[in-house]
């Protein structure tokens, strides 16, 4: 019921955003001018994706989200949150959330959404849960312009999932000091970019 209800709430955020941003505004952004409409749709969609997994964080003490709110009114949205970077065309395409003392499930899939988002770093929290039972589990059509997955020093465990070898621009995934059955001493991943061959560092 809860979920639903915010899923609602995130609903009424999103059409007020769009409704208020196709009045003139002369600040719009940072960009200086009113951005286009599908750019406009694009960045909201990307914003309901942090907020969903803002959601999923059972733990913030340090209030490292606190930033992370729909409707406060700032013109350049989530590109401003913490952790945040945005391309110039408002994109998300960094979230960086490393040794914020974050704790709860690792859903990786949330934030792999969106598709121009190129790295991910989550390195340094209290994020559970086995790689293999969805944390993973890539969108449709792959990962998108995913890069770099950091993961170090979490609370998480199993075999390095094969859905992996969909994301076919990923280069790094960070798994230190993770409890890996396949390969434990494993510590981080580097995959080519003309192969699915797995090179690793110990």
């Amino acid at each position: 019921m809860e979920i639903r209800v915010f899923r609602l709430f995130i609903l009424a955020a999103f059409f007020y955003s769009v409704n208020a941003s196709l009045r003139p505004n002369p600040t719009a952004w940072s960009l200086g001018h009113h951005p286009d409409r599908s750019r406009m749709l694009a960045h909201l969609a990307d914003m309901q994706v942090l907020l969903e997994f803002k959601q999923q964080v059972q733990q913030d003490p340090h209030g490292i989200l606190a930033t992370w709110m729909a409707g406060s009114g700032n013109a350049a949205g989530a590109c401003s949150w913490h952790g945040v970077t945005c391309s110039p065309s408002q994109r998300v395409v960094k979230v960086e959330l490393g040794d914020a003392h974050l704790e709860g499930p690792l859903m990786l899939s949330t934030l792999m959404v969106m598709d121009m988002l190129e790295l991910v770093d989550l390195s340094g929290n209290h994020f559970h849960g086995n790689l293999t039972s969805g944390a993973f589990k890539t969108p449709e059509g792959g990962c998108g312009n995913l890069q770099t997955i950091l993961l170090a020093n979490n609370m998480i465990h199993g075999a390095i999932p094969s859905d992996l070898l969909a994301c076919g621009n990923i280069q790094k995934l960070d798994l230190s000091h993770a409890n890996l059955t396949d390969c434990p001493t494993l510590s981080a991943v580097v995959l080519t970019s003309k192969s699915s061959i797995f090179h690793s560092t110990r």
